[in-house]
């Protein structure tokens, strides 16, 4: 999904193109929103299927449009800045063990943002440290003050620890034989960003929910996935999510 960002979408195309990315899919969609002719073009280079709209439709209109528009079974959304950084051995291995969780039914989602090179805008790694891991007196308080966030951030423990072995996470976090952990919804939110997941789920359930109880808080007009998942309806649904190593980060050339 990309809006206004060629310089940005052709470092990440790269990237892809240099570790084989696309032999792992039957499909492959670009959304160009407000497309331009310099979008069309960087599409035809790659060649790569597109689809646009003349207008910015948001976050939300995105992934429905795409999802829409797919046709297999599995949707892997990734956004125009989410580079890829693991060879095509590695990706190889995190593809198929969360394509496989997904088939088993073992997970809803699958987290593919990289534990240990996540990019930029990743706070959620400070707010873990505050609450879990307090240096000062007062952020010591804060955590005390507000176990209910405190809680709320469990589901983050793997992008900090290697091993989360710790007693009070095991009963949200499951490390599994293979490495990799499945997460309960109640200590980790939906990301808009390189998520796997099935279509029909993300379709008939998450889209839905969104549409249906919109969130007063909107990204530049327009309802945000992530924005309006972020309530007790997500946490209380008990979804499992899926979190290894990871294969892309987060890196924007375009402001």
């Amino acid at each position: 999904m990309s809006w206004k960002s060629p310089k940005t979408l052709e470092a990440t195309l790269q990237t892809y193109i240099k570790e084989s990315l696309f032999d792992f899919f039957d499909e492959v969609i670009i959304l160009f929103q407000e497309i331009s002719a310099e979008d069309r073009l960087l599409a035809d280079k790659y060649g790569l299927k597109y689809i646009s709209t003349d207008q910015n439709i948001g976050i939300y209109g995105g992934i429905k449009l795409l999802a829409e528009t797919a046709v297999n079974d599995y949707v892997l959304l990734l956004e125009n800045d989410c580079i890829l950084v693991e060879p095509h051995s590695v990706v190889s291995v995190e593809l198929n063990r969360s394509l496989n969780r997904l088939r088993l039914g073992e997970v809803d989602l699958y987290r593919l943002r990289h534990r240990w090179q996540p990019g930029e805008k990743f706070d959620t790694l400070r707010k873990f440290r505050d609450y879990h891991l307090p240096r000062s007196f007062w952020a010591k308080v804060k955590s005390k003050l507000r176990p209910f966030k405190r809680r709320r951030l469990i589901g983050t423990a793997p992008y900090v620890f290697d091993d989360v072995s710790q007693a009070h996470y095991l009963r949200y976090v499951q490390r599994q034989i293979e490495g990799d952990y499945i997460i309960d919804s109640a200590v980790l939110p939906w990301t808009n960003q390189s998520v796997l997941c099935r279509r029909d789920w993300l379709l008939s359930i998450i889209l839905p929910y969104v549409d249906t109880y919109p969130s007063s808080r909107t990204l530049n007009g327009f309802q945000d996935v992530e924005r309006a998942l972020n309530c007790r309806w997500w946490r209380r649904q008990g979804f499992k999510i899926g979190l290894g190593l990871g294969i892309f980060s987060h890196q924007r050339l375009d402001f």
